[in-house]
């Protein structure tokens, strides 16, 4: 099958706001891509999941102002800021990976494709990003990245401009789902990175100090996958049923599957997390391309709520015996 004209977004150069009907098993735009050997070169193997659960963009009611008053203000409404037409999330996510942006900026929780080592570029990681800042910020940041640059790696080059190239050939369209994308990223942190050396009189980017935790105790566990959410409303008996018939026995049976944790937090919202354990980060990867396992997870996500995923190498969540006292 010519990959090429198997989906619109390779077409029309913009992702599809609806994709469900156009899945195949060659080619699922934004849903499973599987690519083997295509004209002699290799390509890597691997799956874009179902769409990620991520914050949708919130739409504000227009501002309403006469014009009289609109020149007395300056030319623009008090308070005025850039606004963008909601973008489609799941568009802007499959853009982010076809334009390369994952190669150069981790996204923890986006179940991207992994990068070889290889090509790996220097850009700050995103996780988390769409809580600290505005849709017009992630919009500058684009079109044009020497606006503002931060002081720090990944961010400025040797002469004081952006990493940041800029996108001059996006459509207004692929801008508004990619800022969806971006600023649907709210959960979780990305990891503080060092101060670099910066010019005389410049201000140091200031570093959070190590965040000292207590040991983990013994896991068999290497790589971990994180969910967080709540049940769906009357669904939590038929949960627990199908978690306990179906759901454990067929993750219990899978090679490479490590334990499966659920713990129950009242003091925050959502409530439940769940850790999934994984040998290795390669056992992780297995789990996350085989399409048995895959529909397994999709009928957990319809018993929960909106969620988002995150990927550890360490444990996420873990009782501290050095802190806690035996009953």
């Amino acid at each position: 099958m010519n990959i090429e004209n198997a989906c619109p977004t390779r077409r029309s150069g913009r992702p599809p706001r609806d994709v469900s009907h156009l899945c195949s098993s060659v080619f699922i735009c934004g849903f499973v891509l599987r690519c083997g050997v295509l004209a002699g070169t290799a390509l890597a193997l691997f799956v874009l999941s179902a769409p990620v659960a991520l914050a949708q963009p919130a739409t504000r009611p227009p501002v309403h102002i006469t014009m009289q008053d609109l020149h007395a203000a300056g030319g623009v409404p008090p308070g005025w800021e850039l606004t963008m037409q909601p973008g489609d999330v799941q568009g802007g996510r499959l853009l982010f990976f076809r334009q390369g942006c994952h190669k150069c900026h981790v996204v923890q929780g986006a179940n991207l494709p992994a990068v070889a080592k290889g090509e790996v570029g220097i850009g700050p990681e995103l996780t988390g990003m769409g809580k600290h800042h505005p849709p017009a910020y992630f919009l500058e940041s684009i079109v044009n990245p020497n606006a503002v640059v931060v002081d720090g790696p990944g961010h400025a080059d040797a002469t004081g401009r952006s990493t940041m190239p800029a996108y001059p050939d996006l459509t207004t369209a692929q801008l508004q789902d990619l800022v969806a994308f971006l600023s649907g990223l709210t959960v979780g942190e990305a990891v503080a990175h060092p101060t670099v050396p910066v010019s005389a009189g410049a201000t140091p980017t200031p570093v959070l100090p190590p965040n000292p935790l207590p040991a983990a105790p013994p896991s068999a566990a290497a790589a971990f996958l994180v969910q967080t959410y709540d049940v769906k409303p009357d669904q939590l008996a038929a949960f627990e049923a199908w978690f306990r018939d179906q759901f454990a026995p067929q993750m219990r049976a899978f090679d490479g599957v490590a334990s499966v944790e659920t713990v129950v937090d009242r003091t925050r919202r959502p409530s439940i997390t769940t850790v999934f354990g994984f040998r290795d980060r390669a056992a992780l990867e297995k789990w996350n391309n085989n399409l048995a396992m895959r529909d397994l997870a999709a009928k957990f996500d319809e018993f929960i709520g909106v969620h988002g995923h995150q990927m550890f190498d360490a444990p996420p969540v873990y009782r501290a015996p050095s802190l806690s006292m035996p009953p």
